[in-house]
């Protein structure tokens, strides 16, 4: 059968054409662009976090009483807690932390490369007491975790040298000491602010766990510092327990804490729900996005179908008359959709072009992720199916048409 007469037919009512054809170029670059922001996303919100966060829960204490403005009272009450928490069934260790990861909230610096011209990158970073990582699960790569050596004395987070630079030993993960020094060399040297007032020498490096914006393109880079967090105005801590112990442990924590100390609000939540908490607004994009492509495919299916539905209504004594001049049930068939098929494919040419210009655009205006071949073509071959399942039923209805009605008149 020739494409030639089919096209013809087509352009006998051009504005039905071109509507459909749009509709369905137009549907493919929006269809497209939302499955790339849902894959992207999806893709961040399944990265390995490098914590055990199923088995973490997170204590937030907010103190009522003006006693927690006394730094050593503070200080008591800390060690009070990590000791508490560190004894109940199950826990395996607790760590005092500044800012929770994963909570979209936390705390940045800027460093260099000791003796680098190069300016300064941002590194998220978390004060944290002994047994940091054991506490998150995270796997020390190389060198040594923070030890009791590594904190000031009480009283004297701020402690400088004669030359006036306040000196740390810290923990960094391997993405944040790659940037810095590429050559893989990073521990044992020196991160230095813009003003080289402030040096921090690496000894040791964490094979990678996320900060408190995952999805950002710093989501792994974290640095871990020996200063004992907490102010008059909250405390946080983060407890691991053995697998499944974290439900009981929620049960009978907050009681204990408050036994100790009851001037304090303590809430208490996983680090689990943390995390889906700050995904909570990207899942709900995901879903309207979700609805947007089935929407879009359901339109677009019932513009097709009425398209050939309008096609064959039309042309149906011309049908009869093919049939009557020995044309078979499979031709007529066949017929329609080849007309379906090349609708189809005028339509993703153009939405092919339009589905890598909305991209672009996206991509300068919103930092959106790029467009890859592969998932363009997948999209042209599903709308090509859902074109072609879309007319078969008026193609099918098009083949019974039965020779006799080429006899009758209209």
């Amino acid at each position: 059968m020739e494409f030639g007469p089919i096209v013809r037919s087509l352009f006998h009512n051009k504005t039905r054409f071109w509507l459909v054809t749009l509709e369905i170029a137009l549907t493919l670059a929006l269809v497209i662009n939302c499955a790339v922001y849902i894959l992207d996303m999806g893709s961040k919100m399944n990265r390995d976090t490098g914590m055990d966060i199923e088995n973490i829960l997170v204590v937030h204490t907010e103190p009522v009483s003006p006693d927690f403005k006394d730094e050593t009272f503070l200080s008591q009450v800390r060690d009070e807690d990590l000791r508490l928490l560190a004894a109940q069934p199950g826990v395996l260790s607790a760590t005092a932390f500044h800012q929770i990861p994963l909570s979209g909230s936390g705390s940045s610096a800027g460093r260099r490369a000791e003796g680098s011209d190069l300016n300064t990158i941002v590194i998220p970073y978390y004060l944290v007491t002994m047994n940091a990582l054991r506490t998150l699960g995270a796997e020390l790569e190389s060198g040594r975790d923070l030890m009791a050596s590594d904190y000031p004395p009480a009283g004297q987070d701020d402690i400088r040298d004669d030359d006036g630079v306040q000196r740390f030993n810290v923990l960094v993960t391997r993405s944040f000491a790659d940037k810095l020094f590429p050559d893989g060399d990073a521990l044992g040297k020196a991160v230095v602010n813009n003003d080289g007032t402030s040096v921090q020498t690496i000894v040791g490096i964490i094979k990678h766990m996320n900060n408190s914006w995952p999805t950002s393109d710093f989501g792994s880079d974290v640095m871990l510092f020996p200063l004992k967090p907490g102010t008059a105005e909250r405390m946080r801590y983060l407890v691991r327990t053995r697998p499944g112990g974290l439900d009981a442990l929620a049960a009978t924590l907050e009681e204990s804490m408050l036994t100790t100390n009851p001037d304090r609000i303590i809430t208490l939540t996983s680090l689990a729900e943390v995390r889906d908490d700050t995904f909570s607004e990207d899942v709900a994009l995901v879903k309207i996005f979700g609805g947007v492509i089935v929407l879009l495919f359901v339109v677009t299916s019932l513009g097709i179908f009425g398209l050939a539905s309008f096609s064959v209504t039309e042309r149906t004594r011309q049908i009869g008359t093919r049939r009557a001049l020995g044309a078979t049930r499979a031709a007529i068939l066949r017929y329609f959709l080849i007309e379906t098929w090349v609708i189809t494919g005028i339509g993703l040419t153009l939405g092919t072009g339009m589905a890598f210009g909305l991209n672009m655009a996206l991509a300068s205006i919103a930092d959106s992720p790029r467009l890859e071949l592969p998932l363009l073509l997948t999209g042209i071959v599903v709308f090509w199916l859902v074109g072609m399942l879309a007319a078969l039923l008026p193609a099918m209805r098009a083949m019974m048409v039965p020779p006799v009605l080429a006899t009758r008149t209209v």
